[in-house]
């Protein structure tokens, strides 16, 4: 029996999903293992994308845009590296040890394909529905058998982020690197799905979210960034003044009870704790080590542990959020890191403006990413990178939809033309002589 190579790609995706948000976290070394294996099968699959004609074609309008970026990405790094090898004698494998985990990012092609093909996307949007809420249900068990049971489950899970990170005297476990891509499909299901059970669904995930960052992950950036996103989506959508309005008097009485509560109070004593102070100590230290190479940034400079830590080593990069992207690769390499950012931004206003009914996947995605990611929970840093091929390859497949159909729909003809030209449905230029 034949495999189907769309359906070789999902299966390898799901695998990789399963590693990527805690499922199989059973090693002292899991993460990183996980981390490293799915490098190596994003760049065997974009490889075989490339290596294929038919592939390609098909999905070239989708990573047309992200490929350009791709291509100036790598010349970059290697760039740094050999005029960092020049300077400071550092290696070329010390370099690549520093940005291996980059190589996901050519997670867009096989993506483009399993989106492209019959149903694509509504398989790949169930899959990540499945692993990302099942992912954060597991942590959420062995964090509270943990916590309040004293019973430990999966020891490597429980302390990905080291056994000392504790808050409020709990154990806390980080968020999943698909969360952004759960709420935007979440949002956009409970805004424009017409099924009571979808919207029922939805909010119970979002609530599910919130609640996660606020009880598990403790995480003041996240919960900041889920209401921030829910605002503006609100705020942009043509719903009625009385529904705006509603809405907004809801918040403001829910935000009066929450803290009016003792939960809360406990929750703004975690201020007091050091972390909010000891930003303020790391931006003067980096940004001193940024003054001495500010061009091309810290990344390739040296292995020296304390260069990155400080001399006590409680110093971390990624407490600045995207801002150390400009720290780590300089004025040159910074805009280039980020430049998603840019890139979804541009969909999203594009979709808005055009009336999209995707617009809202694409803003509170948009809102979400950025705003949290400013804060501290950087999508750039290896850890969390796995989602952002993710979120680029949705944005682009939205803009794309409707770039090609919001003004025109295909004939049975064409339907068939694209369909034996191995073309998506909506990606017709061969059928129509655009």
């Amino acid at each position: 029996m034949k495999i189907k190579v769309n359906n070789l790609f999902m299966f390898v995706f799901a695998v990789l999903l399963a590693m990527n948000v805690g499922m199989l976290t059973f090693g002292e070394s899991a993460t990183v293992g996980y981390r490293v294996i799915t490098a190596l099968a994003s760049i065997l699959l974009a490889a075989y994308c490339v290596l294929s004609r038919k592939i390609y074609r098909m999905i070239y309008p989708l990573i047309r845009h992200l490929q350009k970026w791709i291509v100036v990405l790598v010349m970059f790094l290697a760039l740094n590296m050999l005029i960092c090898r020049s300077i400071y004698g550092t290696s070329i494998i010390f370099g690549i040890k520093l940005t291996y985990y980059m190589a996901i990012i050519l997670l867009i092609y096989p993506l483009a394909y399993i989106i492209s093909t019959d149903r694509g996307t509504a398989r790949l949007s169930k899959v990540i529905m499945f692993f990302g809420v099942a992912g954060l249900i597991l942590k959420s068990v062995v964090w509270y058998l943990f916590n309040y049971h004293d019973t430990d489950i999966m020891h490597y899970l429980l302390y990905e982020q080291g056994a000392d990170w504790i808050r409020n005297g709990n154990q806390r476990i980080p968020g999943s690197t698909v969360t952004s891509i759960i709420f935007g499909l979440a949002m956009y299901k409970l805004f424009r799905s017409k099924s009571v059970k979808e919207r029922i669904f939805s909010v119970s995930v979002i609530a599910f979210l919130c609640w996660y960052a606020y009880a598990v992950y403790q995480s003041r950036n996240q919960l900041i960034s889920f209401v921030l996103a829910i605002a503006v989506v609100i705020l942009v959508e043509k719903n009625s003044v009385l529904i705006k309005m509603s809405t907004i008097l809801l918040a403001v009485i829910s935000a009066i009870i929450i803290v009016r509560s003792d939960t809360f109070h406990n929750f703004m004593e975690s201020f007091s704790d050091g972390s909010l102070a000891y930003r303020f100590k790391e931006l003067p230290y980096f940004f001193s080590r940024f003054k001495e190479n500010w061009l091309l940034g810290m990344v390739f400079r040296t292995s020296d542990v304390q260069f990155w830590t400080g001399v006590n080593g409680q110093f971390f990069l990624s407490d600045l959020g995207t801002l150390s992207q400009l720290f780590i690769y300089g004025v040159i390499g910074g805009p280039i890191i980020i430049y998603p950012f840019f890139r979804i931004s541009y969909i999203a206003i594009k979709l808005w403006k055009i009336k999209s009914p995707y617009d809202v996947f694409a803003i509170s995605v948009g809102v979400y990413t950025i705003i949290s990611s400013a804060l501290s929970n950087d999508i750039f840093h290896a850890k969390r990178y796995f989602g952002l091929p993710i979120i680029l390859i949705y944005c682009e497949y939205l803009y794309h939809l409707n770039h090609k159909t919001r003004n025109y729909r295909m004939t049975s003809a064409e339907l068939i033309c694209a369909k034996e030209n191995g073309l998506p449905n909506w990606e017709t230029s061969k059928c129509t002589g655009e």
